[in-house]
């Protein structure tokens, strides 16, 4: 057995511990429910999805929808934090040989990077029946959101303007774009956010290889209490609030040189994701405060929390505030570090 293939076995193990139906059914194949088209939606049983060993390398395949990848593809595309630990191990592992060529960026002047959304339709300005809108809309995401947010009709035609040749052209979907700007406003990179519930929720570009991936930089203040969150859609409820935008959060934080005394890190509420118990262990180890959401919430994150709470055609943004200011009372009356964050993050993980 050779150290990648034992690499993927143990990950795919943990890989299964978030996977609906996860069994294995031999000498390495592993079965479940495929999360990429839902697999039945009359029969709830319904197995398709299989990771195989062809040759010595794994691969996952759905005799459903027959989507196909190799085993760190769909990693990445099933679990970026999970993947993010593999790539580190395998990298650890065989540094010579990475997994895949690094398309880079093109580079933008000053003037050229503030003109990179121009060609874009606000969602501010969007008519409210159009699709974008109305999935804002449904979000509850507070309306003075709506002008921070675009809609680009063909989203792999619009990120290759920034990253030639990375993304298929033949691909046109429209993508709702999350700007990230640094504190001068000036832009840094950017997500694409589908409405599509099945394949990639999520894509992130960034105009230089060395720009932070947070979302929210514009607006934060260090100087007082912070979160730290894993989408920008959860943050924009959340007074005071960052968004990591992939990759580890706490080590993103500290790549930046972000103070930890007045952090605390929010993960999903995900007690059965091995990611992100790892995750939050890691954090834990590196000092951070973190949320270690109270037993009996079965809200996975901030925005079904304040969805159950809010509910209507419009949104309403005093309400959502409300809202937003109740669940960071609970954030904070929910924070820990130290051992007593162990202690009650083995109370909560449910693995």
């Amino acid at each position: 057995m050779n150290d990648i293939q034992w690499l993927d076995r143990k990950y795919i193990a943990l890989l299964g511990s978030s996977l609906p139906l996860f069994k294995r059914r031999g000498n390495d194949t592993w079965n479940y429910r495929c999360v990429i088209c839902g697999d039945s939606k009359t029969n709830k049983t319904k197995a398709r999805g299989y990771i195989l060993n062809r040759s010595g390398k794994f691969f996952s395949y759905c005799h459903n929808c027959h989507a196909s990848f190799t085993f760190s593809k769909f990693l990445e595309r099933i679990n970026p934090y999970l993947y993010g630990e593999y790539i580190k191990e395998r990298f650890q592992d065989n540094p010579s040989k990475p997994e895949r060529r690094v398309t880079v960026p093109k580079v933008l002047t000053r003037t050229e990077n503030n003109k990179v959304l121009l060609g874009l339709q606000k969602m501010s300005l969007l008519d409210a029946n159009h699709k974008a809108k109305k999935f804002i809309v449904s979000r509850q995401i507070p309306s003075y959101y709506h002008s921070r947010l675009y809609w680009a009709p063909n989203f792999n035609k619009f990120a290759n303007t920034i990253v030639p040749d990375k993304y298929d052209p033949d691909i046109k979907e429209g993508r709702i774009v999350i700007p990230m700007l640094d504190k001068s406003r000036k832009l840094i990179g950017f997500q694409g956010r589908s409405l599509n519930s099945k394949g990639l929720r999520y894509i992130t570009v960034m105009l230089s290889e060395d720009n932070p991936k947070l979302f929210g930089l514009d607006m934060i203040n260090f100087s007082k209490r912070f979160f730290v969150v894993e989408g920008p859609i959860d943050s924009m409820f959340i007074n005071n609030t960052l968004a990591v935008c992939g990759g580890s959060i706490h080590t993103e934080l500290e790549k930046q040189g972000i103070p930890k005394s007045l952090a605390t890190i929010v993960y999903d509420n995900e007690p059965r994701n091995a990611a992100i118990v790892k995750a939050m262990e890691k954090s834990i180890k590196a000092n951070y405060s973190v949320c270690i959401w109270p037993k009996g919430l079965t809200h996975k994150d901030i925005n079904d929390i304040v969805l159950s709470k809010v509910t209507g055609e419009y949104v309403k943004t005093e309400e959502v505030q409300k809202v937003g200011l109740a669940i960071e009372k609970m954030i904070l009356d929910n924070s820990y570090s130290g051992l007593e964050a162990e202690l009650e993050l083995s109370k909560w993980s449910k693995l």
